[in-house]
């Protein structure tokens, strides 16, 4: 139920932005309101003071669009506080309430395994993504490499930084898992992430030299492929980059990290 309850405070969170937001705009707008009619086929405008009295206005007058927007932005304002309402009762049910979906994890050891549960754990979806065994591409003899705080080899100091911040915010990963892209054609990306909010794979590309026209080259093509198997930067493909004068920045992985793999 995690998940269930991040959305809900995450909705009333926009929510209070957005009253916040749109209680400064009124506030910054013009006094009275505007109401319409239609005579002869013929849009009129008024303004309505705050005394009850009302003015014609002129259809390119500024005040009109400006009120109009006022009086949305109340109505706006109104619905949400309304929601929140809502929400927050909502939340309090969902924070003191056992739901259906946290019943397994209250069930003896013995029993779980003969139980299929309505939902699977995220952890035991990580324990059965993880216990899936793959190929990695093997180090040619002799060459560098480096290893992560788990122990693990990796081909950059730059893939260290990206697998140990994976690691502490406690995203699951696989280096160098094969990927196939269309038929026999696979391709290896540094991490595949499991995003354990909604189960979805990701993939994450670092490019390390893009400073050298091959190696440009050559990855140019690859997320491509990406691209035609229907991954795209931003949605399913993370990409991040380096040249000799810019190093990788660890503000930006941190970053990315929240942004997509969260």
């Amino acid at each position: 139920m995690r998940n269930l309850k991040e959305m809900i405070r995450a909705r009333e969170q926009l929510l209070v932005e957005l009253i916040n937001r749109k209680g400064a705009a009124v506030n910054d707008a013009p006094s009275g309101g505007i109401f319409s009619n239609v005579h002869e086929k013929t849009i009129q405008f008024y303004l309505r003071t705050s005394q009850g009295d009302r003015k014609y206005l002129k259809n390119d007058d500024p005040l009109i669009p400006k009120l109009a927007q006022k009086e949305y932005d109340k109505k706006v304002m109104k619905a949400a506080e309304k929601e929140i309402k809502y929400i927050q009762k909502l939340r309090q049910f969902y924070d003191e309430e056992d739901m259906a979906e946290d019943q397994f994890g209250k069930m003896h050891p013995i029993k779980k395994p003969l139980i299929k549960p309505i939902v699977q754990s995220d952890e035991e979806s990580i324990r059965i993504w993880l216990s899936r065994p793959y190929n990695k591409l093997r180090f040619k003899e002799g060459q560098i490499c480096y290893y992560t705080d788990r122990g693990e080899a990796v081909r950059s100091k730059s893939e260290v930084i990206i697998a140990n911040l994976l690691a502490i915010h406690g995203i699951p990963y696989k280096y160098e898992c094969p990927l196939m892209l269309r038929d026999n054609y696979y391709v290896w990306p540094d991490f595949t992430i499991l995003r354990i909010r909604d189960r979805q794979e990701l993939y994450w590309e670092h490019l390390g030299l893009i400073d050298k026209p091959d190696y440009l080259a050559r990855n140019e093509q690859k997320i491509r492929d990406y691209e035609r198997a229907g991954f795209f930067p931003g949605k399913r493909l993370i990409l991040s980059w380096e040249t000799e004068a810019n190093p990788l920045d660890t503000r930006i992985v941190e970053r990315m990290i929240q942004e997509y793999c969260l």
